[in-house]
């Protein structure tokens, strides 16, 4: 192996070595919105069914989202009153995820990601 060769060699390693930074550094904040969808999913299903969602189902929401590096958590169910059969809930859920990303060559900035998650359901709770 020549001098040009090595040389090759360690400039082709070093660009795919960035690749792998860079593509890295994208894709966790789009798993942590996917994480964020998931965890959502549930509550919305159970908020579809119950028509509430209680402290305790509200603190454990929280309480994951956090688990999963996301802050400021906001929860807001809307729903008319006297809830009943095929009426429309709206869920909706604001969070921010913290992230580090390259922004220069060898520099990395802390950045703030705000996820939403929203969704419209009908309650599905037949009381006679």
């Amino acid at each position: 192996m020549t001098l040009s060769d090595t040389i090759i060699t360690g400039v082709v390693i070093v660009i795919l070595l960035s690749f792998f930074v860079a593509f890295t550094d994208y894709t966790i904040p789009v798993m942590a919105k996917l994480d964020q969808n998931n965890i959502c999913r549930d509550y919305a299903t159970l908020l579809a069914a119950e028509g509430k969602l209680n402290t305790a189902e509200t603190s454990a929401l929280t309480s994951e989202l956090t688990a999963r590096g996301f802050e400021s958590v906001v929860i807001s169910v809307t729903a008319p009153e006297g809830l009943k059969f095929k009426d429309i809930i709206h869920f909706e859920v604001s969070a921010v995820f913290r992230s580090r990303q390259t922004t220069g060559l060898f520099s990395r900035e802390e950045i703030e990601i705000p996820c939403r998650y929203e969704a419209d359901m009908i309650y599905r709770k037949y009381v006679n």
